[in-house]
C-alpha cells in the first residue's frame, strides 16, 4: 500500500518534450501527420516529476493524433514551448475536428471521452490535471468545432526547497480538516485518480491494489487507522465483496465506512449481493462532484452514527 509522492528533480521541459516526440515521430508520419515544432531556445528548468510530466505530454499529443486520424486521417500538429512572465507554457495544437461548447465544460472530469465507445477511458486528461495542479500548474484549452483545438500547459519555473535534501522524496502534504481514506483498485489510472482529487481536497489518501492488501494494512501487525475505505467491486485475487465480508467478520466498524465504486457490467452475484448490504455505491462513470458528495454523506452518516 502507498501514497505516492511525485519524485521531483531538476527537470528541463524542452527535453521532456523532445523525448516524448521521439517516441511517437514514427506512428505520426504512419498516420500522415505533419509535426512542427517552435520550443524555446533556452533550457526550461524547473523543479518536477519528469516522469509525470511526460505522461502528460504524451497523452496530449496521442489525443491530437487519434482526433486527426479520424477527422481527416491526417492532419498537422504543432508543439510549441515557452517562458513567458515566470511560467513555462506548452501548447500542442492540432488540424482536428476541435471541440464543442459542452464537450469542452466536461473535458477534465473523470471518465469523459469524445472518442468512439471502446476507444478511451476518459481517465486520460483528467490524470493529466491532476499532475499539472500538483505542479500548481493548470491547463487552458482553446478549441472551435471545424477549426482543430490548442491544449495549453502552464506551469510556473519552480527551484529546489530549500530545505530538501537532494534526491530526497518531498514531504507528505499537511492535512489539516481531511480525513484519511483508504482507495482499494487494481487500475492504477483510477486509484491514482481517485487520490489526486481526494488529495486537492485535503484528504491523506492510501492506496491498496486489492482486497488482501487492504486486509493486511487494515488488520496487520501495523494497522493502520483511516476515516473511509472506497472500494472497487471487481478485482482479482481478494474482491470487493470478499474483502467486504472479512471485515464484516473481523472489524465491522471498518465495514460501516465503506463506499463501493461500480462499474456497468456486474454480473447477476454482484448485483445481487449489493442488494442485500446496505453499503453506499457510487457508479462509474462518476463526476468529480458526485465522489466528493458521496464521501461527505458516507462521513457524515458515521460521523452521526
Amino acid at each position: 500500500m502507498h501514497g505516492t509522492s511525485p519524485e521531483r528533480s531538476e527537470t528541463d521541459v524542452n527535453e521532456i518534450l523532445e523525448r516524448t516526440l521521439e517516441l511517437r515521430l514514427y506512428q505520426l508520419r504512419v498516420e500522415n501527420i505533419d509535426v512542427h515544432t517552435e520550443l524555446a531556445p533556452q533550457s526550461l528548468k524547473t523543479w518536477a516529476d519528469g516522469n509525470q510530466l511526460q505522461q502528460v505530454f504524451l497523452n496530449l499529443i496521442n489525443n491530437a493524433e487519434d482526433a486527426m486520424v479520424a477527422h481527416r486521417g491526417g492532419g498537422q500538429l504543432f508543439v510549441r514551448s515557452s517562458l513567458r512572465d515566470g511560467d513555462i507554457v506548452v501548447e500542442v495544437q492540432d488540424t482536428g475536428p476541435g471541440l464543442s461548447a459542452k464537450a469542452q465544460e466536461h473535458l477534465f472530469e473523470p471518465f469523459f471521452t469524445t472518442k468512439e465507445v471502446g476507444k478511451g477511458t476518459g481517465l486520460g486528461l483528467s490524470i493529466c490535471f491532476g499532475i499539472v495542479t500538483e505542479h500548481n500548474g493548470y491547463i487552458e484549452v482553446d478549441s472551435e468545432l471545424g477549426e482543430g483545438t490548442t491544449v495549453r500547459v502552464i506551469i510556473p519555473v519552480q527551484t529546489q526547497p530549500d530545505d530538501l535534501p537532494e534526491n530526497s522524496e518531498p514531504p507528505p502534504p499537511e492535512v489539516h480538516d481531511g480525513k484519511r481514506i483508504l482507495v482499494v483498485d487494481d487500475e492504477p489510472d483510477v486509484a491514482g485518480l481517485v487520490r489526486r482529487i481526494l488529495q486537492q481536497h485535503g484528504h491523506q489518501v492510501l492506496v491498496a491494489r486489492d482486497g488482501q492488501q487492504a486486509l493486511d494494512a487494515l488488520l496487520g501487525d501495523l494497522a493502520v487507522p483511516v476515516d473511509a475505505i472506497i472500494s472497487d467491486v471487481k478485482m482479482p485475487g481478494l474482491n470487493g465483496q470478499q474483502f467486504y465480508e472479512r471485515l464484516c467478520r473481523d472489524a465491522p466498524e471498518l465495514a460501516a465506512r465503506m463506499l463501493f465504486m461500480t462499474g456497468d457490467t456486474l454480473s447477476p452475484e454482484t448485483r445481487a449481493f449489493l442488494q442485500q448490504v446496505n453499503v453506499p455505491r457510487l457508479p462509474k462513470p462518476f463526476s468529480v462532484d458526485d465522489l466528493l458528495r458521496s464521501l461527505a454523506e458516507l462521513l457524515g452518516d458515521k460521523q452521526d452514527g
